[in-house]
């Protein structure tokens, strides 16, 4: 994530790294994303993150590529990390904060993708999108977490226009890094824009802006510095920061880079149906668990 600091303090701990592997056309790979815990044995995603990319079938959309819930893994690996409070001194000694000292904890848990999901790319390689529908997925853990890892709460209504937000990840700290080394970013940007067909998605960045210059007719275009999700980040959340709570409001999809810089997230409020739904079959499935 770009312009962002780690989250030493685990204010945002809920977020999660997920790993999976894939047996695609050239052989097995690993990818890592980002999830955030939203019931003590559900994660909230992306669906591209768990779902492999093919090619479409259908007449409509041939020659391109698609990402749907016919060719998901079957299981999904969560890392939880949880940083040690440091002290002054100790903090002194660091030579980066990615080297502050953290308890990791992993989990497994069973893939779910939401049944709309589909996403048409024009090849197998291009990120950018054609069409987008539903780019979510659960993972339902195999053991519940601890309540050291609070799920967090969703907004109950839709984000709007120059509102700020936090987002998190475990992405790359910067474009030109060309491996991240798995620590939980935070950073904070505003919403730009929302997707016109009912509110599906939504986009931060910031504006452009033409400050006053010395030179009479010049014209200077500026941005302000904003954070942005980037490999790794996707399936990260996006919250609203209320009276000291968190509220989801998104899962990071896809971002754009410069010189037209946003990223874009799914709206949780959207699909507030389909997820209520997945917390309803969790709490289900916890309370049909065997007692000792």
């Amino acid at each position: 994530m770009s312009e962002s600091v780690l989250d030493a303090g685990n204010r945002y701990r809920s977020t999660v790294k997920i790993t999976t592997l894939f047996e695609g056309s050239k052989g097995a790979g690993f990818r890592t994303c980002s999830g955030v815990v939203i019931h003590p044995r559900l994660v909230l995603t992306a669906g591209h993150c768990v779902c492999l990319r093919h090619p479409s079938a259908t007449s409509k959309e041939r020659g391109s590529f698609v990402v749907d819930a016919s060719r998901c893994v079957k299981t999904a690996n969560i890392t939880i990390l949880l940083y040690r409070p440091l002290s002054e001194k100790e903090r002194a000694l660091l030579t980066s904060e990615l080297d502050w000292p953290s308890e990791a904890r992993s989990s497994t848990g069973q893939v779910r993708p939401h049944p709309g999901l589909e996403i048409h790319y024009l090849n197998e390689t291009d990120n950018r999108e054609l069409s987008s529908n539903a780019d979510l997925a659960v993972i339902r853990l195999d053991e519940p977490l601890d309540g050291r890892i609070p799920p967090v709460s969703f907004a109950r209504e839709e984000v709007s226009i120059a509102e700020p937000v936090t987002i998190v990840g475990y992405g790359l700290a910067r474009p030109t890094e060309r491996s991240s080394r798995g620590a939980r970013r935070v950073g904070t940007n505003e919403i730009a824009s929302l997707e016109e067909t009912g509110g599906k998605t939504f986009r931060i960045a910031k504006p452009l802006l033409i400050p006053a210059t010395f030179a009479q007719g010049e014209s200077l275009l500026m941005r302000e510095m904003a954070s942005y999700a980037l490999s790794g980040d996707s399936g990260g959340p996006c919250f609203r920061e209320r009276d000291e709570s968190l509220e989801l409001v998104g899962i990071a999809k896809t971002s754009h880079s410069v010189p037209v810089e946003y990223t874009e997230y799914t709206s949780t409020h959207f699909y507030r149906d389909w997820i209520r739904g997945e917390l309803e079959r969790a709490r289900k499935a916890g309370s049909s668990q065997p007692t000792d």
